[in-house]
């Protein structure tokens, strides 16, 4: 299945009345079995990519070390792939770069550039306690 393809696959699942359960997965193997069981999407979230990496989930990884877990996922199933933006949302910029909206140097694949049908990116907030200056 071409990424269109997945793109389109969620379109139609999120379009259903009946939605559609996208079990979280790790790594390729993980997101093979959840497509062999009849899943017909598949979550990666920040905490599980972390996971992966034997990190904590405190927001340690780069895009590229994401683009390329992504990379891995996407290219060893045919359904969607919805990816965690979180781990990438510390700075807008660092958000454009992941999903390939930056004039300045992008990395090798973004991570909307690599079959993946979505990107969650959660809503930043600061709390006054919290800001310097």
């Amino acid at each position: 299945m071409t990424d269109r393809q997945k793109r389109a696959r969620l379109r139609e699942i999120l379009a259903d009345s009946k939605g559609a359960i996208a079990p979280g997965i790790t790594d390729p193997i993980f997101a093979r079995l959840a497509a062999d069981c009849g899943y017909s999407a598949v979550h990666l979230s920040g905490n599980a990519i972390h996971k992966s990496f034997c990190l904590r989930d405190r927001n340690l990884l780069t895009v590229a070390e994401i683009a390329s877990r992504t990379a891995q996922i996407a290219d060893a199933t045919n359904v969607p792939l919805i990816v965690d933006g979180g781990p990438a949302a510390k700075q807008t910029d660092v958000i454009a770069r992941a999903v390939g909206r930056s004039s300045g140097p992008a990395p090798q694949r973004s991570v909307s550039k690599i079959a993946t049908s979505t990107i969650s990116i959660p809503t930043l907030t600061t709390s006054p306690s919290s800001r310097k200056g």
